[in-house]
């Protein structure tokens, strides 16, 4: 079913090309891809392509501001979610994606992407396809690390993720479990496991994150790295050179809070407050950012992730203990933890331990 999907979206490229006959329309028309693979359902873009340009549609009302850390937070690009009659499931059985995707435009309504929502809140692209689409180049298998939306993952961290999966280890199984979905054919027997930003992926107490996960073959060797979206759905992550931020190097040389166990570098506090300002300018029915009050102290709160992990919109494992306090203009104050009392206390500022005075801001 799939082969013939591919073959309907090629014949609509090549009619897309000898309908325009208007030179602009036809170089924007020729720059669109043929679809967009969102893991359990393909989009044609023609078909979305169409809908924009359709008679008595007013984008206005339709779209909405998308500002994500997809796109570093920019303000330009908004989204509309994509009608269920334009996306077509890969499931043979023809059963409907839990996901929602959502066309991703720019302030010249041209298509920029195709997006779903992961299960933490954040958003990841769809795969572009079109008769353009070149294979990738060769690339060793220890220099390439995977893009999830935002997120990046080194080589190394997919494989100690890749490594405990393979272990016999009582707790490691705990986590591993069976792949059911449309990504790979169900006689393949795939396993899932938990993807860890941490050199100490499982310790007693942690709730694995649960949203980026390895994929392993029956004989331990490591497929892919998938993401799960709202809806219990998958979608692959891509293959990548780009380097991630070193979350664990130098540390001792780093300037942010230390709460507990924890620490909380200011760079990405910072990222979170920007996170939290752009979640406020249209915050609607979300619970974040809260006002926080201390006194004559009037400013907001907003959950603080370690490992470089920040709060989304979706489902989040355990109970948030962690914060950034901000004033009210968003310029970080402090982070903070949330005792088992409910009480809110100022984590110290630190220099990997070393107590030192609040930052800059």
């Amino acid at each position: 079913m799939l082969f013939s999907l591919v073959k309907v979206a090629l014949t609509l490229i090549l009619v897309t090309k000898t309908a325009s006959t208007n030179s602009g329309q036809a170089q924007s028309t020729l720059t669109q891809p043929a679809y967009y693979d969102c893991g359990s359902c393909l989009v044609f873009g023609i078909l979305i392509q169409n809908m924009l340009y359709a008679s008595g549609i007013d984008i206005n009302k339709i779209a909405t501001p998308f500002i994500e850390l997809l796109y570093d937070l920019d303000l330009s690009y908004r989204k509309i979610k994509v009608p269920e009659r334009l996306s077509t499931p890969k499931s043979s059985d023809g059963i409907k994606p839990g996901s929602n995707p959502y066309v991703i435009i720019d302030q010249m309504w041209r298509i920029v992407d195709v997006v779903v929502q992961m299960k933490n809140g954040h958003y990841i692209r769809c795969k572009r396809v079109d008769e353009f689409t070149s294979e990738p180049s060769k690339i060793d298998p220890n220099d390439y690390g995977y893009e999830c939306g935002h997120d990046l993952f080194s080589h190394e961290i997919v494989q100690r993720s890749a490594a405990l999966a393979r272990t016999n280890n009582g707790e490691n199984k705990l986590f591993l479990n069976d792949y059911q979905g449309p990504l790979y054919w169900s006689g393949l027997n795939y396993m899932i496991y938990p993807l860890s930003r941490e050199k100490y992926q499982h310790y007693a107490g942690k709730r694995p994150e649960n949203t980026y996960y390895v994929v392993i073959s029956p004989t331990g060797e490591m497929i892919d790295v998938i993401a799960e979206l709202m809806g219990e759905d998958f979608i692959k992550c891509v293959r990548t050179t780009k380097v991630p931020p070193e979350i664990e190097a130098d540390q001792d040389l780093r300037l942010g809070y230390s709460c507990g166990v924890e620490f909380f570098e200011i760079n990405h506090m910072k990222q979170t407050a920007r996170l939290a300002k752009v979640r406020k300018m249209h915050q609607g029915h979300q619970a974040f950012p809260k006002i926080y009050k201390d006194g004559s102290f009037i400013g907001f709160m907003y959950p603080l992730f370690p490992k470089g992990r920040f709060y989304g919109t979706g489902s989040v494992s355990g109970i948030m203990k962690h914060f950034i306090i901000m004033d009210a203009d968003f310029n970080v104050e402090f982070a903070a933890v949330k005792t088992a009392l409910g009480i809110i206390t100022p984590c110290e500022a630190s220099m990997r331990g070393i107590e030192v005075a609040p930052p800059e801001t």
